[in-house]
């Protein structure tokens, strides 16, 4: 085998892996593939155009600290087995993983993470080219940390009764807020009015990026619930919120914002924007002293009547737009009526029956059988 298709072919079973494990995440099962399966090697850090079906000799793989083209799916591949370890662990229905393996899969996968995404930083900030786009280095960040999240998720929950899982919480808050950033990783390419590339993919995508996100905001309310429960607020009239609890409500209620650019695009699933809704109002409803469930049962009717509304647009826009284009073609073909179309025919005669020889057996009983 040349070269070539041996580095197509490790390329392509690098693509599989990351596949097989984002779809176990997606579905909450375990990952039908295991390291001892395979013994392929990682791509080699090499740009397209040093390779060709025409090359002899396999062009050497340059350091990690040169940036190629396939610089993102090799740092991806190196966190594969810790990520396909968590996954494993978190969607296993035998045995619950332990504290001391969480703390120790998250330290490694968090490392790993973290010194990914400084050496990509770094490539952005070079003025070499080529260097990756802020909406690359989103994707491999979010590919990477969601597992986080998963993994912390249930030791954050038992955090409310046991402070010994505390570290869990603060994970996974930490890991939320950075699930919904968007990728904007330079101050002077931030553009408030134009939304990245990222924002407009998480506005039509579905799978493991919406229910990252939809988890996200899950873990956004926990936290808020457990800092309401910790110190409950007497009067917001004399006691305002804390800042960061502010902040968190603003991030949480952007999530309607965001189910809402969903819906304008298409999309017909509501329980996304009613779910938010809700878990505003619960959180709303909790700063005020006030019922959680009316809090809850308000949103939720609010959301509902404002999806229809959305959909309702979103329908009858549609529809003036596929009668805009009948009328359109109506009035293209209404000069081809005087055309005397047989004439144009070479054998207006001509015979189109099947020969005998086309047609399998037993096609003329009704007997043919696939």
């Amino acid at each position: 085998m040349g070269p070539y298709y041996a580095e197509m072919r490790r390329r392509l079973w690098a693509t599989v892996l990351e596949f097989s494990l984002l779809s176990s995440q997606d579905l909450g099962m375990s990952p039908l593939i295991n390291t001892q399966d395979y013994d392929t090697e990682l791509p080699a850090n090499i740009d397209d155009s040093e390779i060709s079906e025409t090359t002899k000799k396999a062009p050497i793989s340059k350091p990690v600290t040169t940036f190629t083209q396939t610089s993102i799916q090799i740092s991806l591949m190196r966190t594969f087995c810790t990520r396909l370890e968590i996954a494993k662990a978190v969607n296993s229905f035998r045995n619950e993983i332990s504290y001391e393996d969480t703390l120790r899969l998250g330290s490694t996968l968090s490392a790993a993470s973290r010194s990914s995404s400084a050496l990509l930083q770094s490539f952005l900030r070079s003025d070499s080219e080529p260097n990756p786009n802020p909406f690359q280095i989103k994707l491999h960040d979010f590919y990477t940390t969601h597992f986080l999240l998963a993994l912390h998720r249930p030791y954050a929950i038992k955090a409310k009764v046991n402070p010994t899982y505390y570290f869990s919480r603060k994970v996974c808050l930490e890991t939320s807020l950075s699930l919904l950033a968007p990728a904007i990783s330079l101050p002077e390419q931030s553009n408030l009015s134009q939304p990245d590339d990222w924002t407009l993919l998480t506005w039509t995508a579905s799978g493991i990026t919406r229910g990252a996100y939809i988890h996200a905001y899950i873990g956004l309310v926990l936290e808020l619930n457990q800092q309401l429960e910790e110190d409950p607020p007497l009067s917001l009239s004399i006691n305002p919120p804390p800042p960061q609890q502010v902040e968190l409500l603003r991030v949480l209620r952007s999530g309607r914002d965001w189910s809402t650019k969903r819906i304008m695009r298409g999309d017909t699933n509501i329980k996304g924007h009613v779910f938010v809704s809700c878990l505003c109002g619960q959180v709303e409803a909790l700063q005020k002293a006030a019922p959680a469930d009316e809090g809850i049962t308000t949103e939720a009717r609010k959301s509902a009547s404002h999806c229809l509304q959305l959909m309702t647009d979103k329908y009858k826009e549609q529809e003036t737009q596929m009668s805009a284009d009948a009328n359109r073609n109506s009035s293209m073909n209404s000069g081809l009526d005087c055309v005397d179309w047989g004439a144009m025919m070479q054998d207006s005669n001509a015979n189109f029956g099947l020969p005998g020889e086309w047609v399998f057996s037993g096609w003329e009983d009704g007997n043919f059988l696939v």
